[in-house]
């Protein structure tokens, strides 16, 4: 762990981090708090980007709106979970593997993909809420979100699931469509909207290689998106508008 660390301290993000927290710090204690707390929010910001948190952010959407199931942060102690109201106070221990083994006969339709930004597609939508159900009430008990994700994750084997390719192999180019009740993914459009095409090609470039942009640019349009890092879902949206940039996204 400490090892990590280090090598997030010396990349190009976290040396700017310490340099921010140098000279935001009044003592040394001050820099220890600042630090931990910088490196809690990294720690976070990286999980959010890895295709389980993702998926995970996208439950919180979906499940919020199905009155089928409950909020189980309570029952967690301020983590994030669900159940449904049979379970009453109950909470589910098991992993994975046993998730999967309770919801070996639940049939639903299989996920070719999932769109990067907008809503989800209903068949998607409906197999993702189905098997979401099926493991909350057969685990008998709130489930983890984070632990819910994995399992799905894994179960519609979405590592495999990546965007649609053209007839000669050649990736689609996806068309930013987004749902006005995502304020991540309607922030994120109004940055984008605002992008040059010069913008657009030095954000693709950081999502791939954050050296490899011109530093006056890159530099400009960095102080120009930083307003947005003062709250987590601006830092969520200039994340998603980085990754339309990497897709060559049609605003169209």
């Amino acid at each position: 762990m400490i090892d990590y660390v280090g090598s997030i301290l010396s990349s190009s993000r976290g040396l700017g981090m310490v340099i921010n927290c140098a000279v935001t710090a009044t003592s040394d204690a001050s820099l220890e708090r600042l630090l931990l707390v910088s490196i809690r929010r990294f720690l976070i910001d990286e999980a959010k980007a890895t295709p389980v948190g993702r998926l995970r952010r996208r439950l919180r959407t979906l499940l919020a709106k199905d009155s089928r199931f409950v909020s189980a942060d309570r029952l967690l102690a301020g983590e994030e979970g669900w159940t449904v109201p049979e379970n009453g106070d109950a909470v589910w221990d098991g992993d994975v593997t046993e998730l999967t083994r309770l919801t070996s006969s639940v049939q639903v339709a299989t996920i070719d993909r999932l769109n990067t930004a907008g809503p989800t597609p209903a068949a998607a939508r409906h197999s993702l809420v189905t098997m979401s159900y099926e493991a909350v009430a057969r685990a008998v008990g709130a489930i983890r979100a984070q632990l819910l994700a994995r399992f799905l994750h894994e179960r519609f084997q979405l590592d495999a699931a990546g965007p649609s390719a053209n007839a000669d192999g050649s990736s689609s180019t996806p068309v930013l469509s987004v749902d006005p009740d995502d304020e991540v993914a309607v922030l994120a459009r109004r940055i984008y909207d605002d992008l040059s095409a010069e913008d657009v090609t030095i954000l693709a470039a950081e999502a791939a290689a954050a050296e490899s942009a011109p530093t006056s640019p890159r530099d400009a349009l960095f102080s120009r998106l930083r307003p947005y890092a003062g709250s987590e879902t601006g830092r969520d949206a200039v994340n998603l508008v980085i990754r339309w940039c990497a897709f060559g996204a049609d605003a169209s």
